[in-house]
């Protein structure tokens, strides 16, 4: 996997929540089998 970091974010909790209840998909779906796989799945972290 990779790693990112973000320095300078500029959103809410609320979107922070809402980004990681949806994640980076469109609402009608993604290919499921790459969405099983973990395609583009994250993990929100603080440092």
């Amino acid at each position: 996997g990779s790693v990112y970091w973000l320095e300078d974010l500029k959103a809410t909790p609320e979107q922070l929540r809402k980004l990681a209840d949806h994640g980076l998909w469109p609402a009608s779906g993604y290919d499921a089998r790459r969405r099983a796989e973990g395609f583009n799945c994250f993990v929100f972290s603080t440092y």
